[in-house]
């Protein structure tokens, strides 16, 4: 995703209460409606969860995350 979708999304997380990355990393499949996102942005919130998670968000702003091959670390 482009970079001005990323900051659109980061805003919207922090209008629904989103801001700090505790709150983001625990984001739920419920906050979606909170946060007002629609299903283009869903991946963002996901990426930008996992790169909180691995203290990554400036690089995930700047498109410099590396990609994981093989799908989704998610799986518990």
């Amino acid at each position: 995703m482009d970079r001005k979708s990323k900051f659109k999304v980061l805003e919207k997380l922090l209008d629904a209460g989103f801001d700090d990355e505790k709150k983001v990393t625990n984001f739920e499949l419920a906050d979606i409606v909170t946060a007002k996102l629609d299903n283009r942005e869903i991946p963002i919130v996901i990426e930008l969860r996992e790169a909180a998670k691995n203290h990554k968000v400036i690089a995930f702003f700047a498109d410099k995350l590396e990609k994981k091959e093989g799908g989704s670390d998610n799986a518990r």
